[in-house]
Formats: structure tokens, sequence, C-alpha cells
């Protein structure tokens, strides 16, 4: 199935459009199509990041540290990872609680009983709480000490990325796809080699000993945000649309 939908794709890109609008360079490359291609950046509603609550779904004490993944429930997404490394962590620490937001789509069921049943066999179900779709990621992220994105596949953007980074929150993401385009390593988010579940462990670590880098990222991640609010983007694709119309 993927192979056709990749055929198709291809074969519309290369005869029906006069441009094409990309979500990222990284997207641009991976079409490698000879039509010119405008970048417009998905968007975040900055206003939606100021003078938020804190999520009261969530059951957490004031002395925990809260590590947040958010994103669909499947395996390229990396929750096994997170769940690994989570164990490491807990090896060494009891008071870090770690929130998976997430449901699995498109026949995902198996991959989330797989992670469900990880928690089980790692005895880590007082410390990982599956949250399941929500609704209010703003509140969410509010209440997240930091935000954590581990794909195990190149991500074409990584919407997350720039949620989390609204909220004012250090990211840690997979150093491959749509974040190396987002994230300025070790200033305003931390990127690290995919699939290494033990390497996620230490930088969480490092973060949840070092208050004064978990602000410093955070309050410059909150500013890089704003590259990607709404009304930026919007205008990106109005000039991006008469770019094409001109053509």
């Amino acid at each position: 199935m993927k192979i056709v939908y990749y055929v198709i794709t291809k074969l519309f890109l290369k005869f029906i459009p006069d441009q094409i609008i990309v979500n990222s360079k990284y997207t641009m490359k991976s079409l490698n199509s000879k039509k010119p291609c405008n970048i417009v950046y998905p968007s975040v509603d900055i206003s939606m990041y100021n003078n938020i609550s804190s999520c009261k779904s969530i059951n957490v004490d004031s002395d925990q540290i809260v590590i947040t993944m958010v994103g669909r429930i499947a395996e390229w997404k990396g929750q096994h990872i997170f769940i690994q490394a989570a164990e490491q962590i807990l090896n060494k620490k009891d008071n870090v609680i770690f929130l998976i937001a997430g449901a699995p789509l498109f026949g995902e069921e198996k991959y989330f009983n797989y992670i469900k049943n990880k928690i089980k066999e790692f005895k880590l179900s007082q410390n990982i709480q599956l949250l399941g779709h929500v609704n209010n990621i703003p509140e969410l992220l509010n209440s997240t000490d930091i935000s954590v994105h581990c794909s195990i596949e190149p991500e074409p953007f990584g919407q997350v990325i720039i949620q989390s980074m609204a909220a004012g929150k250090p990211v840690i993401a997979s150093a491959h796809g749509g974040p190396l385009e987002i994230i300025n390593n070790g200033y305003d988010g931390l990127l690290i080699v995919p699939e290494n579940p033990t390497l996620l462990a230490n930088t969480i670590l490092e973060l949840i000993d070092n208050n004064a880098k978990r602000k410093f990222i955070g309050a410059n991640a909150k500013i890089k945000a704003n590259n990607y609010d709404i009304m930026v983007q919007d205008k990106a694709m109005i000039s991006a649309i008469k770019n094409t119309i001109n053509y």
C-alpha cells in the first residue's frame, strides 16, 4: 500500500502542480521534485500559551518532575523508547512522572497494547500515565517540566516541538527530519541521536538535575516559538499562494 501511495504521489507531483507548498526543508528534499517549492511551516497560536492554567486531569504532586510526550500512538513515534528511558531514570530517581498523551489510529492498537504491556512488565504503572487524546495541549504542556520528542523515523516537521516551545518548556528531540530546522541545539532545545533510550534517559536526567539549564532553554524556546506564530505563517502562506498565481 505504501508503495502504491508513493508512486501515485510522485506522478501527481510530476505532472499536476505548478508549484508545491511544503511544511519543511526536509519534506522538500524528500519529495525530490523539479517543481518550484515554497516552504510554509506549520503554525501555533501563541496567544493560547499566555496566562494558561495547569492541567487538572493529571495526578501529579507538587514536588514531582513531569516529563511529557505528546503524539499519536505509533511505533515510529517512539513511545517504546520513551518508556525504556523512563525505566532507566526511575532506577535512579523516584520523584519523576511520565505522561504519554495521544491515541492510536490507523490500526495501531496492536502497538498500543504492546506499550501498555511494557509498562506493566517494567512495573512502571505508578509513574507512567497514559492520558489518551488530550484536547487542551497548552494546559498539559504548562504542567510539564520537560517535553520529549523521540520519533525513530524522521518527522516531516514536529508540531509538538513548537507547541512545547510556545509553553516555554525545554524540548529534547530526535536529531533528524524537521526538528533539525527548528532547534538550535543547546540553546532553545536539545537534539539527540534517535532510537537511543540510554542517551535519552541521560539527557533527561541532566535537565532534571539542572533547573537553571531548563529555565534557560525554556526561555529561549518561548522566544523561538514566535517565528511559528499563526499570524507569521499565515503571511507566509499568502505569499506562497501569490507566488504560485504569478508563476
